[in-house]
């Protein structure tokens, strides 16, 4: 799991270069901090190191100062990672890609209702964001985001920290992270919801269908999906509610369904999707 810069903090300048550095510092230390709790990296936008840090110093410039510990250049240079999502990652980025994510706090008097790259990352990652500490907002530990799609708009929060301090209110979500624990569901497969559209390969997918409800994971079958010819996963989309989208790559014309599964984050379904496909691809 990685940590997810929020680049909106990152547009307050500091005042002098002894504050810029120490900016950098405290980033340094939730970073470590962060990694000794099984966080792999922080995850970065592309210009991440042109950010200016003030006026006339930026990442770049603290990389090249003479008076930043070598020690702490070379560990800021292998925790940051960039860009926000892998390339590999379809089902992120299509949820990115598809949804809006605009922040949602109006002590930010700056950047409130403004779109939001590594906040949104964040969320559709289910991990923690991480800022400079440049005001009180930026110092809270639970952030407001409004999410939208074609269809509604809702509140979410985004786990967040900007200080040392604030792991302790994130306890029990980073020793969750650690194990992860799958919840399995109590209905028999006689009583799992099987729908389908009336469309070609009802038959096939129905089949198939009732093979899935087998497992302790999967809650109902929700749908089928539109046909995937072109489709070479067997997984085809992860969602964070435990929403699974599945083709059936070995029919030519791509038949696939869409399930609800028992994940409560996009962690435990991506677990269970690693299971479903070792146990019924093919």
């Amino acid at each position: 799991m990685d940590l997810v810069f929020n680049e909106i903090s990152a547009n307050y300048l500091a005042n002098s270069e002894h504050e810029a550095k120490q900016r950098m510092q405290n980033l340094l230390d939730v970073c470590k901090k962060a990694k000794e709790n099984a966080f792999s990296n922080l995850r970065v936008e592309r210009q991440f190191d042109s950010e200016r840090l003030k006026e006339s110093y930026s990442i770049v410039d603290w990389l090249n100062d003479r008076s930043v510990l070598p020690t702490q250049k070379s560990f800021f240079l292998s925790y940051r990672r960039f860009p926000y999502i892998e390339e590999s990652d379809e089902s992120a980025e299509t949820t990115f890609i598809e949804k809006s994510y605009s922040l949602h706090e109006a002590d930010e008097l700056r950047f409130n209702g403004k779109e939001t790259e590594g906040l949104a990352v964040a969320y559709i990652y289910d991990t923690i964001a991480v800022s400079f500490p440049v005001n009180e907002v930026w110092q809270k530990v639970c952030i407001k985001l409004i999410e939208r799609d074609n269809e509604s708009e809702r509140e979410v929060k985004v786990r967040h920290v900007s200080l040392f301090k604030h792991f302790e209110a994130h306890k029990n979500f980073i020793a969750a992270q650690k194990e992860i624990v799958l919840q399995e569901t109590e209905l028999s497969p006689s009583h799992k919801i099987i729908h389908l559209r009336d469309d070609h390969g009802q038959d096939i997918l129905n089949d198939f269908a009732k093979r899935l409800l087998n497992s302790c994971y999967v809650v109902k079958v929700i749908n089928s999906l539109p046909f995937n010819q072109k489709c070479t996963n067997f997984i085809r989309k992860i969602h964070p509610d435990g929403k699974i989208e599945i083709v059936l790559i070995w029919t030519t014309p791509g038949y696939g369904l869409i399930i609800q599964t028992t994940g409560r984050n996009a962690r435990e379904t991506e677990k269970i999707a690693q299971i479903l496909e070792e146990n019924y691809c093919g």
